[in-house]
């Protein structure tokens, strides 16, 4: 049968900027432009098989609570699923865990898994596995990309097989994002393989060959099936600039950038960009040791003269949002 080239795809992420003390009125961002690309398949037209090149850092670890790389996170994830994920409005969404039950005094919340899920060798998701997996966290490096989900953590325990309980040393708002962390097998990880990745997601790896690449597999999913994509090569580079390089010489299919990386790049007709909102910022603020920015009339003066407007649409390009708080305005 005939085929359509492979087209590859870049993400962009979509940055927000803030300034401080300019108003108490949110100011929401332009809806992005959405619509799905002529070339994207239906579902009735996907079929199984075939391959992609991704690229990754040079990791030191691949157990990824250990990690303290972004990139080499980004293709662990498709080994490992998290407990709960950021939905489009950046509010925590479950993915292995159903639910989770905070107590009125904010200091003990119930995390509770779906039940039925396996890890890809076939043994049971359990509890033990969340009180292993923050036990891990709480032993990395501080660099660690995870680090944050022990904040404020006082103890752990398991109050049956799919519930685990976590008590905090204090009412801590964000600790729903915390929870936005994989979770890694007791059984399998308690004995080391912190080269030899196992998890629960859709793919799984089946060579490594260390500064070169990883290869990964599809393999069905007790959370979320079989992939359409049978095949993932993962190249190691050294720097996010080689990422983009091997994107623009068609080495790699799928790469994440930034408007820096836009910048630098000639986008193709066979690229096809998709934009996704992120909680990345840019800040800009006052300098308050200068007397006259100490003068809230003055700074609000100042912060209203400021072309936001022309900020976003002629140094980000329409790909930002303004907001008066570090939060995504969606």
């Amino acid at each position: 049968m005939n085929r359509k080239p492979k087209r590859r795809f870049l993400c962009l992420l979509l940055i927000m900027i803030y300034l401080t003390g300019c108003s108490q009125t949110a100011v929401q961002p332009e809806p992005a432009d959405n619509t799905p690309s002529a070339d994207v398949a239906s579902d009735e037209e996907k079929i199984y098989g075939g391959s992609i090149t991704l690229s990754m850092g040079f990791p030191e670890t691949l157990n990824p609570l250990e990690n303290k790389d972004v990139r080499v996170d980004k293709a662990l994830s498709l080994i490992f699923d998290p407990l709960f994920t950021l939905d489009e409005e950046m509010q925590p969404k479950p993915v292995l865990a159903s639910e989770y039950i905070l107590s009125a005094d904010g200091r003990t919340m119930s995390i509770v898994l779906k039940d039925g899920l396996k890890w890809q060798d076939g043994e049971p998701i359990t509890a033990a596995d969340i009180l292993f997996s923050l036990q891990t966290i709480k032993n990395a490096d501080p660099a660690s990309l995870y680090k944050p989900a022990m904040a404020n953590v006082e103890s752990v325990y398991q109050s049956s097989e799919l519930v685990a309980v976590i008590n905090y040393s204090e009412p801590y708002g964000g600790c729903a994002y915390n929870l936005c962390f994989p979770l890694i097998p007791k059984h399998y990880y308690r004995h080391g393989h912190d080269f030899e990745p196992m998890g629960s997601s859709c793919y799984r790896m089946t060579e490594y060959s260390e500064k070169h690449y990883m290869k990964l597999e599809a393999c069905d999913s007790s959370l979320k099936g079989k992939p359409y994509i049978q095949k993932i090569d993962v190249l190691i580079t050294p720097t996010s600039l080689t990422d983009t390089q091997a994107f623009q010489t068609g080495m790699t299919d799928v790469l994440v950038a930034d408007l820096n990386n836009i910048g630098k790049m000639n986008i193709s007709r066979d690229i096809n960009i998709t934009a996704y909102n992120s909680s990345n910022f840019e800040f800009l603020g006052f300098n308050f040791s200068q007397p006259v920015l100490r003068n809230n009339s003055f700074r609000q003066g100042l912060a209203y003269g400021i072309p936001l407007q022309d900020i976003v649409k002629d140094i980000y390009l329409g790909n930002a949002a303004k907001s008066i708080t570090p939060i995504n305005p969606a």
